[in-house]
């Protein structure tokens, strides 16, 4: 139940790291009973900001009252004795130990003789699952529950210690719609019971259909706070990037233009996934592959890298034909491939920026098997500075990226390969708004420079915004070809559902 009463108050609040100023004088505010939505492009200081009223992180100056009263948060203990709960993007659960072990971690219910007692803690944690309106069973192993469970999990702990505040980072960035719904669900539950909750997310969608209220914070610094009743999507994304939606996507390429094929696939088929699909790109354009979910979309583009066995079908570059089996002859053809986890399939998160990089051409900088370092140092520092990719230096951990700067890496280990194909499997996933931007004007640039880019995304804005021609799936089959101005949300929605329309 939200009330106009305060619960907390953090002003001026000011913090450096070693070469970056994180948060420069922010004021943020939140109100007991309310879902507080915090948004801002990657960097922008959002989680900064909570892991310092979590007791993560101390300030640098500033000051945080609760309830009007200043408020000392030196550790992640003390906010939990002042009822203050942080849930983790990254997770923090114990994946070996059970469900409710992890929600009563640390704190476990003891019987008589000081043993823990089992039977209540079974008891306590059911109670705790009703409460979230979800039964998980509390003995089940952890790395056995699905990433919306373990979520589950994480917020029962929270509320386990029947905190003021929940701090949610990010919560929904690995779950799929359907699980979205059942999380809002949660959260509405959470909030009915007079808890606060902050909700960090990229997604503007979610955070209007979620919130009470939302603060904008824009390169360290509070832009303003507003009603969810008096913001559209396009006026947060305009205070997240400063600048007007409409210079978010790059000028389509001229409808009907002369131009010549670089990229094509005939009749391919892969098992039963895929099922005779052909189309071109043409160059100065860029190809989007929209439909449903899970429609042979992923495999298609795996296929022509040779992640998957092509049973029948050609690829063409330059109308020449080529023969696809593995993923090395797809590089050696030019052909590349930005996936979708970009942290477990396109980067190797345990070494510096700089390996990953210049992991994927090695062979171009070698001689007589050595790397010729100062060609290497030219080489990345340009592409560094190209993608403006915001890093310390190339020795930097991988860790310490924001998701749009790891996706710049991903980006940028292929791009100084000089490929002719770039296939794409969700390339703004997870990734700050202006972030997109960058990566959409990229492409752009890259579709004018002949390069052929195909990419999948399940957001249908950006198939609009971004792509010239469009192909939709359904069950492995090419539904409809879209091209210019046909490219609109019915036309895509109609295709992706109409099965009569499948070509053949």
């Amino acid at each position: 139940m939200t009330t106009t009463e305060t619960i907390v108050e953090m002003k001026g609040i000011t913090k450096f790291f070693p070469g970056v100023q994180a948060l420069d004088s922010v004021d943020f505010e939140c109100r007991r009973g309310e879902v507080h939505s915090l948004a801002g492009e990657n960097g922008a200081g959002k989680s900064t900001l909570m892991k310092i009223l979590a007791g993560v992180y101390a300030p640098d100056k500033g000051e945080i009252l609760l309830g009007g009263r200043p408020a000392q948060i030196k550790s992640v203990l003390d906010a939990e004795l002042l009822g203050i709960r942080i849930v983790f993007q990254e997770g923090s659960l114990i994946p070996y130990l059970s469900a409710m072990e992890n929600v009563f971690l640390g704190r476990q219910p003891l019987n008589k003789l000081g043993m823990i007692d089992w039977q209540a803690m079974e008891r306590e944690s059911i109670n705790v699952f009703k409460r979230l309106g979800f039964h998980i069973e509390p003995r089940r192993s952890t790395s056995d529950l699905s990433v919306a469970e373990q979520k589950i999990v994480e917020i029962g702990r929270a509320l386990a210690q029947n905190p003021d505040m929940i701090i949610l980072d990010e919560p929904t960035a690995a779950l799929s719609k359907r699980e979205v719904e059942q999380f809002f669900q949660i959260i509405n539950r959470v909030r009915e019971q007079g808890h606060t909750v902050i909700f960090i997310s990229h997604r503007i969608r979610e955070i209007l259909q979620i919130a009470d209220r939302v603060t904008v914070l824009k390169d360290g610094r509070t832009v303003g706070t507003h009603s969810i009743s008096d913001v559209t999507e396009d006026r947060i994304v305009e205070m997240m990037i400063g600048r007007e939606l409409s210079d978010i996507f790059p000028p389509h390429a001229a409808p009907h233009a002369s131009r010549e094929e670089i990229f094509s696939i005939h009749n391919l088929s892969i098992a039963q996934e895929v099922k005779n699909v052909s189309f071109t790109v043409k160059a100065g354009r860029i190809l989007g592959i929209g439909g449903l979910e899970a429609q042979g979309q992923r495999t298609l583009l795996r296929g022509i890298f040779g992640l998957e066995h092509i049973t029948r079908g050609g690829i063409h570059i330059s109308q020449k034909p080529v023969s696809i089996h593995n993923p090395r002859q797809a590089k050696q053809a030019g052909i590349i491939l930005v996936p979708e986890d970009r942290q477990t399939e396109g980067l190797l998160m345990l070494r510096p920026v700089r390996e990953n990089i210049a992991l994927a051409t090695l062979e171009q900088r070698q001689r007589a098997g050595v790397v010729l370092s100062r060609d290497e140092e030219t080489t990345l520092q340009g592409i560094v500075q190209n993608l403006a990719i915001k890093i310390t230096g190339l020795a930097q951990a991988m860790p310490s990226l924001s998701g749009g700067n790891l996706q710049k890496v991903v980006l940028a280990k292929w791009l100084i390969a000089h490929p002719k194909v770039m296939l794409l499997l969700e390339p703004t996933k997870g990734v700050d708004v202006a972030t997109k931007s960058q990566i959409y004007h990229l492409l752009r640039e890259l579709a004018e420079h002949g390069i052929a880019v195909i990419m999948y995304a399940t957001d249908m804005l950006e198939l609009i915004g971004l792509c010239d021609d469009l192909i939709v799936m359904y069950e492995g089959r090419i539904t409809r070809g879209l091209s210019d101005n046909e490219i609109t949300e019915e036309a895509i929605m109609r295709a992706a559902v109409d099965t009569t329309q499948a070509c053949t």
